[in-house]
């Protein structure tokens, strides 16, 4: 017997924008609408065929054997999230600090499982990559760091200059070939280790003010790009439901607060219209009517 099993593998088909968050937005006998990119009418859609695409979440070991582990790993965080909003749907339930930073974590690890951001991620480590490897024409060394922060948002040190400086050029040259040249599936660095990003972008949100906005049923809908992909400190409006919705701003004060209110029709006009405007192939919701309603 092998003493190196294949890993568990049996996952091909896999949403990148949940089920169990598409379905809240159902009407009452459970059916959902969508209107798909460039089509002015909606039609009934099933979950199970939107939102999704082959492979998405699909890893590879050391011998490039693929393994659902990081699947396995999302679908418990979306059990957690489906209990989290479920219970939220009581309208006599406050938002506390320990549903705040829960969501904080749903809401960051939502945005960074989009497959266009873990492709952008993938090819910003080659750009930052290829910048590392240009130290020996920059001469000096804070000038460098400062350049790499405004680029990359990451902090070197002044032993982190030296240590490129030590490696010959030829050798700093032969790495970022090879990174450029990196498959967005390989072991050493798969586009799915954007996901690792989500922990300091759920610290940030936890920061900020969030209110949870009751709003008239069958009103809101959601799209496949659920919340923006960049920016988030500046705040945004996240539909949790046809009738719930989020939204999370700056604090004034530095640690953010807990509220929960009404929705006023500007916010959910403007929610829809974000959700609309920001959609890469369809937004779904609980009747034809509110989606054919978001404009052309």
């Amino acid at each position: 017997m092998s003493g190196n099993p294949d890993p568990k593998f049996s996952k091909k088909n896999q949403h990148f924008v949940p089920r169990f968050w598409m379905k809240r937005f159902a009407d009452s006998s459970g059916q959902i609408f969508g209107r798909r990119r460039g089509y002015a009418r909606a039609v009934q859609v099933a979950t199970r065929s939107i939102m999704t695409a082959d492979w998405t979440y699909t890893v590879f070991d050391s011998l490039w054997r693929p393994a659902d582990s990081l699947e396995d790993v999302l679908s418990a965080v979306e059990g957690e999230a489906a209990r989290l909003m479920a219970r939220l749907d009581d309208v006599s339930t406050s938002l506390d600090a320990a549903s705040r930073d829960k969501l904080a974590e749903v809401i960051a690890i939502s945005g960074c499982r989009l497959p266009w951001v873990m492709r952008r991620a993938h090819r910003r480590m080659k750009e930052f990559g290829a910048a590392l490897a240009e130290i020996n024409q920059s001469a000096d060394d804070r000038k460098f760091i400062d350049d790499l922060r405004e680029r990359f948002g990451v902090e070197l040190s002044e032993n982190d200059c030296a240590a490129l400086r030590s490696r010959p050029p030829e050798d700093l040259d032969a790495t970022a070939i090879y990174l450029i040249g990196i498959s967005p599936q390989d072991p050493l660095w798969p586009e799915q280790e954007a996901l690792r990003g989500a922990k300091p972008i759920a610290d940030i949100l936890r920061k900020m003010d969030f209110a949870l906005l009751d709003a008239p049923p069958n009103n809101l809908v959601l799209s496949d790009t659920p919340l923006p992909d960049s920016d988030l400190a500046a705040g945004f409006l996240l539909p949790l439901s046809h009738k719930l919705l989020l939204a999370v701003s700056p604090s004034a004060g530095g640690s953010g607060t807990c509220v929960r209110r009404l929705a006023d029709p500007d916010e959910i006009k403007a929610s829809n219209r974000f959700q609309f405007d920001s959609l890469l192939e369809i937004v779904v919701g609980p009747n034809a009517a509110l989606l054919e309603s978001l404009g052309t």
